[in-house]
């Protein structure tokens, strides 16, 4: 049996911005074929018609997506905490209030982060969560949230990501989930566990404000 040799792409160059309707619903359909027909989630309001997973925050978020010959083989989205249905979607389920020390524009989200299964063990992972760094840097964001399953926990804790509350049952796909924070001026924090994350963050000043407040905030207690 022959082995599929990929070509060698630039992966830095490969991830872009998706910012047309035919694009963006490219990557719609992407979204449906890897959560839905590949790993079967119940995502009860998806378009099942056309094959399509997008909801409201889609239109008030940046979404990144990797295409390789015509073919979506990647996709996230950045969500922003200035915008104010964001806000209102994610504070509970990140317990928001735990930080209101800092303001609203301090805050992003991950969601939707999926690559083709052909692609999964190749720099591609990296690169697109390094570009969406170096995103949320430029527009002055200091902390991102996500959740994930246990599985995946590892690969993200890798990049610089904290459990600091208790995991709990996503209606929507149907899987307890572990709620995840990257503080992205920790260059202390990225250094420990050996974050790809670092060296991109040294491309800007770090404050150690938000370091030293969530150190002090939620101590070195893991949620796992």
């Amino acid at each position: 049996m022959s082995t599929l040799i990929k070509p060698k792409l630039n992966f830095s160059e490969l991830i872009q911005i998706a910012n047309t309707e035919s694009v963006l619903k490219d990557v719609y359909q992407f979204r449906y074929s890897v959560y839905v027909e590949e790993m079967g989630k119940p995502y009860v309001n998806a378009n099942h018609a056309e094959g399509m997973l997008c909801d409201d925050l889609d239109k008030h978020s940046t979404i990144l997506y990797g295409e390789v010959d015509g073919n979506i083989v990647a996709t996230l989205r950045i969500s922003w905490g200035s915008n104010a249905e964001t806000m209102s979607a994610f504070t509970e389920t990140f317990s928001l209030t735990d930080f209101s020390e800092f303001p609203n524009s301090s805050f992003s989200f991950l969601s939707r982060f999926m690559i083709a299964p052909a692609w999964r063990r190749t720099s591609l992972t990296g690169t697109i969560l390094r570009r969406s760094y170096h995103i949320m840097r430029e527009a002055g964001y200091r902390f991102t949230f996500f959740h994930g399953a246990r599985s995946v926990v590892p690969l993200f804790r890798h990049f610089g990501a904290r459990a600091y509350k208790e995991n709990f049952l996503d209606a929507e796909s149907g899987l307890k989930q572990f709620p995840l924070v990257v503080v992205l001026e920790d260059l202390d924090y990225f250094d420990s566990v050996s974050s790809p994350l670092k060296a991109d963050a040294l491309q800007w000043e770090n404050s150690s404000e938000t370091s030293d407040w969530f150190r002090y905030k939620f101590g070195k207690k893991s949620i796992l």
